[in-house]
């Protein structure tokens, strides 16, 4: 299956957004369009949560993401691979049903694109 994940395209600045909003976060313009991103990309900063907030007390430590999608916006998620993850690395975003607001992130090479 291929990773994909929903984002919204605003007609007047084409700027693409994984936000759940009525208008542009960039222009302000209301005329958004919804489109569908692979969900891969390449890790451009990370950090170990070692003292999260409160209500995520029992899932620490957790490794958070900010990942530049192919193609598309700046996304923030957590780590769900094992092993240690590093800059540049190659990843995918699949969202968490339970929670549509969480993205995790795992390994990913282009070779896993045909066996998809």
């Amino acid at each position: 299956m291929t990773p994909s994940l929903q984002a919204k395209r605003c007609a007047t600045c084409q700027t693409l957004s994984l936000e759940s909003s009525l208008a542009c976060r960039k222009c302000g313009a209301p005329d958004l369009t919804a489109v569908s991103l692979s969900g891969i990309g390449t890790v451009y900063s990370y950090c170990s949560v070692q003292v999260p907030p409160t209500q995520l007390r029992d899932e620490a430590p957790y490794v958070l993401l900010i990942v530049e999608l192919d193609g598309g916006p700046v996304a923030l998620g957590r780590w769900a691979s094992s092993g240690d993850v590093r800059i540049g690395q190659r990843v995918s975003a699949e969202a968490d049903s339970r929670r549509p607001d969480l993205l995790w992130f795992q390994t990913y090479s282009d070779s896993d694109a045909g066996s998809r």
